[in-house]
């Protein structure tokens, strides 16, 4: 489900990804990002012509702790609040930037007074989000348009730079149990490590222009 103002979109992928934010703040970080698209979509009296992604962004959704979690889908039970982005809060463990990009926009709009609820469904790791966004559409702002999402996740991997296998997976050791991880690479050749049962969902969207 994915909904702005009621209007449904078909979602076409949801992933979170992590990044160790350094050695000495020894943390992992994990952002979201959810895409949806829709044909034919009239918005208000407006005919709206999608030449990308509806995508979903929110930076530093999560913070993890060394010993916190064995595994990734350990977040379930998880609730993230936010009123607004917090982007002069760079330590802050609640979202750094929540941002929606739609409907052709230049600029992506902010998404506040969200809620973001992790649960464990038959063992898969499922998100519900509610929030509120303001859209320009058509020349004009339409404020406070709720936004409804809910989703099965998959974990995209955690970025590093060019770090060879045995390093990275010493790096995430504190974190995660890296011993089913796998090494590939992104178009800009930086090391992603993610768990093998993943990585042919991590090419399949390459096809599709989101191998990053």
């Amino acid at each position: 489900m994915f909904k702005i103002n009621n209007e449904n979109f078909d979602i076409e992928y949801a992933f979170l990804e992590a990044y160790n934010a350094s050695d000495r703040a020894q943390r992992l970080i994990f952002d979201l990002e959810i895409g949806a698209k829709r044909k034919d979509f009239v918005f208000n009296g407006h005919e709206i012509h999608l030449d990308s992604d509806i995508r979903l962004e929110i930076g530093k959704l999560l913070v993890i702790y060394p010993n916190q979690i064995k595994k990734w889908e350990d977040i379930a039970g998880t609730t993230i609040k936010w009123h607004e982005p917090e982007r002069d809060e760079p330590e802050s463990d609640y979202p750094e930037e929540a941002f929606l990009y739609v409907l052709d926009d230049k600029e992506p709009d902010d998404v506040y007074d969200g809620k973001a609820e992790f649960r464990n469904v038959n063992g898969k790791l499922f998100l519900r989000i509610k929030a509120f966004v303001d859209m320009y559409v058509g020349s004009k702002w339409y404020k406070k348009l709720p936004l409804e999402i809910e989703t099965e996740l998959h974990f995209n991997g955690i970025a590093y730079c060019d770090w060879p296998e045995d390093i990275c997976k010493e790096k995430t050791k504190p974190y995660l149990d890296a011993d089913e991880y796998e090494i590939v690479e992104n178009i800009w050749g930086a090391s992603i490590l993610m768990p093998g049962s993943m990585k042919e969902k991590y090419f399949d969207r390459a096809k599709h222009g989101r191998f990053d």
